[in-house]
């Protein structure tokens, strides 16, 4: 176990007859078309883009020449992901639990059949909702978009995310001058924990419901942490606790933030929402580090679990 004690601070399918199809992409959201850099790196990728189609028309004659899409610039990938080294290693690029990230997580790591029309649509109802909403009414249509975000899983699988932070606040406590350490109150200890559940209330994409990819997820880390304490040296402790007061963070609230890895999925239960089914998967995770910070931006780090 290692402790670091030092304190320091769519949009809508574009329907025009061969034009380019401008879907957000699964990880940036600017267009279906751009290929995500891999976890742990920031180049900026290359693609084309996915003809699209007026409504009704008959779809491009094979070999039709596509449109290029114009390659975006790298900041532009993981607008809210998080770089951290790991272990002294290259940055890996850490994401949000959100349900998108999740169910490209899903995708990537079980070797789902891409050829399943349905697991297609729930994925879109996920990713690129405003699309599905607007032309899934429309079978011929919907045609054409279900084989370009199919297109657009295939180009972009290997860089889905694997790599995912969750966030709680963690109030410190009273500091003990004998232990050296804020000591955490009872409720807010870490007794082997390790079990996270991601649960966005079904699916909001109105008016289709996912029935074969999972809307809960449970995770479950195979390193559950057992923290009970956080040693900061006395002087460090005092300028800490004066730099909470003058935010107006009387209840010495810090957030903790586990950043994990995706190991494995696999398919739990059905849940029902609406006379709706659904399903919920259970995750395999590995924690890699678990870090408390002073500020909602994660930039003033005083704490680091590592579970080595």
């Amino acid at each position: 176990m290692l402790f670091n004690r030092n304190l320091f601070s769519l949009r809508p399918l574009l329907l025009a007859t061969l034009v380019v199809l401008a879907l957000p992409s699964p990880l940036s959201h600017p267009a279906l078309a751009q290929t995500a850099p891999a976890s742990g790196t920031s180049a900026a990728p290359t693609s084309t883009a996915p003809t699209s189609v007026t409504p009704g028309a008959r779809p491009p004659a094979a070999g039709t020449a596509t449109p290029a899409a114009p390659a975006p610039e790298a900041k532009k990938f993981y607008t809210d992901g998080i770089p951290l080294s790991v272990g002294g290693g290259e940055p890996l690029i850490f994401v949000p639990t959100k349900m998108t990230y999740l169910s490209q997580a899903y995708i990537k790591l079980t070797g789902v059949d891409l050829t399943d029309n349905v697991l297609i649509d729930d994925f879109a109802s996920v990713n690129f909702c405003s699309v599905l909403t607007q032309y899934y009414k429309d079978e011929f249509s919907w045609r054409q978009a279900r084989e370009a975000i199919r297109a657009s899983i295939i180009r972009n699988l290997e860089n889905y995310p694997e790599y995912f932070y969750i966030v709680g606040k963690l109030p410190l406590g009273r500091y003990d001058f004998d232990k050296k350490a804020f000591v955490l109150d009872e409720k807010n200890q870490f007794r082997r924990t390790g079990q996270f559940r991601i649960d966005r209330n079904m699916n909001k994409c109105e008016p289709y419901t996912p029935s074969h990819l999972p809307m809960a997820y449970n995770i479950r880390l195979n390193n559950p942490i057992t923290l009970t304490e956080l040693e900061i040296p006395e002087e460090k402790a005092f300028e800490l606790t004066r730099e909470m007061d003058k935010m107006g963070n009387s209840a010495r609230n810090a957030y903790a933030v586990f950043y994990i890895r995706m190991n494995d999925f696999s398919i739990l239960s059905a849940i029902t929402s609406g006379g709706a089914e659904s399903f919920q998967a259970n995750v395999r995770a590995t924690l890699l580090s678990m870090r408390i910070y002073t500020d909602p931006f994660y930039k003033n780090m005083i704490y680091e679990y590592t579970g080595e």
